[in-house]
């Protein structure tokens, strides 16, 4: 499953690993409708992804859920960013962005995908929730007061998810992307967590230990100008791990004669 914008517009695919033969699902042509990160549910079943309209600000983000044959595609949480399914699928793990007015965190909550009910799970500025395969340890991206506009980081363990947390690490706003935030992935096997981090020239994927101690690096692009999607996916053997990557580069050009 993926994003691309074959045809004009970012849509939703799905690629048979077998025939190797992708498949449309949305059908999206609204130039202002922006799409992005989608995540399968646990069964594979239903797809979640965002949905938001552009230069309506980040409170008008939406999640809506789609089958992988594209039927039932429709809206399930009206303001909310930063979806994550629980192993179970017995909930849905996000930020609540209602009455959000700036930035994209706030208080994390889930909801049951059986009748809705919806629970607060912690009520500091946070992001990035990831619940562990046995539902009783949250991972989140805590947000720190800014400095001089940049907001620094902690990832931090609550078990159970309510419960008070605990520190991993410690992350300087420099090292997070401005354009996407922080998102930590857990590995099925639980044992870690990957992260997108900025380093001299471009994105890398780096590891931190759900027991702490220091991070690694699991990608090396040198002085290649590297960006990697903010969500990215374990195979569900822990071996590898799937990312979106892009490359950048800019020039310098000097016009002459443009003004007369």
């Amino acid at each position: 499953m993926y994003l691309s914008d074959t045809g004009g517009h970012g849509n939703l695919w799905v690629l048979d690993l077998a025939s190797r033969q992708s498949r449309q699902i949305t059908f999206e042509k609204d130039p202002g409708l922006i799409m992005g990160v989608p995540v399968w549910s646990p069964d594979g079943l239903r797809i979640a992804y965002a949905r938001q309209f552009s230069g309506q600000g980040n409170s008008t983000v939406a999640y809506w859920s789609v089958r992988p044959d594209g039927s039932e595609n429709s809206q399930f949480l009206p303001k909310a960013s930063w979806l994550t399914w629980s192993p179970d699928r017995r909930w849905v793990y996000y930020v609540d962005m209602t009455g959000h007015t700036g930035g994209s965190a706030g208080r994390i909550l889930k909801m049951s995908t059986a009748d809705s009910t919806t629970v607060e799970v912690r009520r500091e500025v946070a992001n990035g929730p990831a619940i562990s395969a046995d539902g009783s340890t949250l991972y989140y991206a805590k947000l720190l007061e800014p400095v001089n506009g940049l907001w620094d980081y902690e990832i931090r363990a609550a078990h159970p998810d309510s419960a008070p947390s605990r520190l991993l690490a410690a992350i300087s706003g420099h090292r997070v992307p401005a354009w996407q935030g922080l998102h930590p992935v857990l590995s099925p096997d639980g044992k870690w967590l990957a992260l997108t981090l900025n380093d001299t020239f471009g994105t890398n994927l780096w590891l931190l230990s759900t027991t702490g101690g220091p991070m690694h690096a699991v990608t090396d692009f040198g002085d290649r100008r590297t960006f990697i999607a903010r969500h990215v996916a374990w195979s569900p053997d822990n071996k590898f791990i799937f990312a979106a990557v892009g490359e950048g580069d800019a020039d310098i050009v000097f016009f002459d004669g443009l003004l007369r």
